[in-house]
């Protein structure tokens, strides 16, 4: 038995669909000389941000 189940090329192309915008954003905002190894760091870091923020809007917006 496997350890996991394979993916399906649909599901990639989903995952594809949701994640290249958003690293198209980052890239765009790096500097020129920058790896894809450096933005997709970067984009971990902005995302946790992003994470916490909807949170505390969220939060914030049940006592409104």
């Amino acid at each position: 038995m496997q350890e996991y189940d394979p993916l399906t090329p649909s599901e990639v192309n989903d995952a594809a669909k949701e994640f290249f915008p958003l690293f198209d954003i980052v890239n765009r905002n790096m500097p020129e000389n920058c790896t894809v190894d450096d933005t997709i760091r970067v984009m971990e870091t902005i995302c946790s941000m992003a994470q916490k923020r909807a949170k505390v809007k969220r939060f914030i917006a049940q006592y409104m």
